[in-house]
């Protein structure tokens, strides 16, 4: 009896062993995964971190400010369902990394005055097609984090590639972002700059919404046309913010205007989208010097008086320069009828620029003076900026001698057709 209760002693012990041996296995593997959060630790306040260039594993949290600088092949690869990087602190910097995450990719939370600059943030999960966005997380998300700056980086494939909430003053510059839902998101945010980005392929380029004193400029977002609700810019709720030089190209809305007051929209080019412009109960908003080039539908307009448009370029405009002063003595009207009638029977998008529609247009005079009107429109392009000079349309004369030359080489290849058969 007493030699079995020492064997059942002895295997309990056995066992024990056993486990806390395992435990410490699993306690040094974690270490070794978690090597990354272990040099953040260990750092001082203010400390700068220089990553080796090869791969870490992520998630990590740094609650201290610090700088985290990436060495050319410097990898965060996080697949734990987290942020790569959550950011809880003020004054951090995160640069020159490669981020790769089933997740958010940076996520700053009550952290001011840091700097995310240089990174690459891809998503690593499973896509469900490139119209779905219901897997993703964002690539870099603000929330109550204030004054900060998000300068060139690149963000595929994400939720939202930046997305901006209750976050004031802070500073979206020189990001290139492809594939995601929004490209830029920013919500409830007084102050924030998006300047000089670049957006492609997004549902839709920049979404601004509840937002007050906001700038929106030298940004380029094209291709945004594969969603029903695709724009390149969409200002929802927006007061008392400038958006200016920036270039909406090939998308399915241009710009997209809804219960947005006060705000100037100045040297903007609208250029081959199904519609440049749409305005839905906006007032009040000073409207001068855009472009408007090759867009299917140029703009349209509803229930979006007191706007006041002048000096504006649209090239189907037909006017009449009487005292050769460049403006046309004619106003331009945005006739709200296909749009009217679209709203209330959406198959009626089928006659889009049939003549029946064409000849309906025309003859609908209803509230004219409730339509918006450019006041003394353009006769001929602004002066191009040289260093957006890929972005200006051809002038009337260029054009027309393109299509002369065009013509010309057609009929000499089927002449030639002809003398060879």
């Amino acid at each position: 009896m007493r030699q079995l209760k020492k064997r059942q002693l002895f295997g309990i012990v056995t066992i024990a062993f056993a486990l806390t041996l395992l435990m410490s296995v699993d306690a040094v593997r974690a270490a070794d995964n978690n090597e990354l959060q272990q040099i953040i630790d260990g750092a001082s306040p203010g400390d700068k971190i220089v990553l080796e260039g090869r791969s870490y594993s992520g998630p990590v949290l740094i609650n201290k400010p610090l700088t985290l600088q990436g060495q050319s092949g410097s990898v965060i690869a996080s697949d734990s369902g987290e942020a790569a990087i959550e950011v809880t602190a003020d004054e951090v910097v995160i640069e020159h990394l490669t981020i790769i995450t089933d997740d958010y990719g940076i996520k700053l939370r009550g952290a001011d005055r840091g700097t995310i600059s240089h990174n690459v943030i891809r998503w690593s999960g499973a896509k469900q097609d490139e119209t779905s966005h219901s897997m993703e997380s964002n690539g870099i998300d603000l929330y109550d984090s204030h004054d900060n700056r998000i300068e060139n980086n690149e963000i595929s494939n994400m939720k939202d590639a930046i997305y901006i909430e209750n976050s004031h003053r802070s500073i979206v510059e020189g990001n290139r972002l492809f594939h995601s839902r929004y490209g830029i998101h920013c919500m409830y945010t007084d102050a924030t700059k998006v300047i000089n980005n670049y957006g492609e392929f997004n549902i839709t380029g920049a979404m601004v919404m509840g937002v007050h004193d906001v700038l929106v400029s030298g940004n380029t977002f094209s291709k945004q046309s594969e969603n029903a609700n695709s724009q390149g810019i969409l200002l929802f709720d927006v007061l008392t913010s400038q958006i200016e030089d920036n270039v909406v190209e090939g998308n399915r809305v241009g710009i997209y205007m809804e219960l947005s007051y006060e705000n100037t929209l100045r040297n903007n080019a609208v250029l081959r989208n199904f519609i440049g412009i749409q305005f839905l109960e906006s007032t009040d908003n000073d409207f001068t010097n855009n472009e408007f080039i090759s867009n299917v539908i140029e703009a349209e307009a509803l229930n979006s008086t007191g706007n006041r448009m002048d000096s504006n370029y649209w090239d189907a405009v037909q006017g009449l320069d009487t005292n050769d002063d460049g403006h046309s003595d004619l106003t331009y009207a945005i006739n709200p009828f296909y749009q009217q009638v679209t709203k209330k029977q959406a198959a009626f998008q089928l006659f889009f620029q049939s003549p029946s529609m064409n000849f309906l247009s025309n003859l609908y005079t209803d509230n004219q003076e409730q339509w918006s009107h450019d006041a003394s429109p353009l006769m001929n392009l602004p002066q191009i900026d040289p260093q957006n000079e890929e972005h200006a349309p051809k002038s009337g004369w260029s054009v027309a001698l393109l299509s002369l030359l065009l013509l010309g080489a057609a009929t000499t290849t089927i002449y030639m057709g002809v003398r060879k058969s």
